[in-house]
C-alpha cells in the first residue's frame, strides 16, 4: 500500500510493467488501518482475478496480522483461492515496495498542476477511486 507524498523531487521514472494503485483524496478522520483494509478488500480479489500468486505488503510490524486476517476472510468466503499467497518486507530493503511510492508521487504532483511525472507513466498505471 502507499500513501501520498508532496515531495517536489520524485525520481526518474521508469516503469515497464502495470500498476494498479489507488491513492486517497482528502484528508478526514479514518484510521489508517480503515484505508489500508479499503484497499485490500478492492485489491485481493482482483489480483486473484489477473491472476497473481503472491503479493508483497509493506510491513507495519505487529499490524500485519490484520492483512493476513482480510487474506482468510476472502479465502473463506471463496472470494479468493488459496494460490494467493500473502508477505510483509520492511520497505527501505524491498524495491518493489518503492513502485507504489513512485506511482503516489507521480499522483500527488499531477493534482497540485505538474502532470510530467503522471505523463510519463501514460498506460502503465490503471487509477481507480475507492
Amino acid at each position: 500500500m502507499a500513501h501520498p507524498h508532496t515531495r517536489s523531487d520524485t525520481p526518474e521514472l521508469r516503469l515497464r510493467f502495470p500498476t494498479e494503485f489507488t491513492p486517497r483524496r482528502g484528508t478526514y478522520p479514518v484510521s489508517d488501518r480503515r484505508h489500508r483494509r479499503k484497499c485490500l478488500e478492492y485489491l485481493l480479489p482482483n489480483l486473484a482475478e489477473m491472476p497473481c500468486s503472491h503479493l508483497t505488503l509493506e510491513s507495519r510490524s505487529h499490524l500485519d496480522a490484520s492483512d493476513v486476517d482480510i487474506l482468510q476472510k476472502f479465502r473463506a468466503q471463496k472470494v479468493i483461492t488459496s494460490s494467493l499467497r500473502m508477505n510483509h518486507a520492511v520497505g527501505m530493503v524491498e524495491p518493489a515496495l518503492w513502485v507504489a511510492d513512485i506511482v503516489c508521487g507521480a499522483v500527488v504532483q499531477s493534482r497540485v498542476g505538474n502532470p510530467t511525472y503522471l505523463a510519463k507513466l501514460s498506460g502503465a498505471v490503471d487509477l481507480r477511486q475507492i
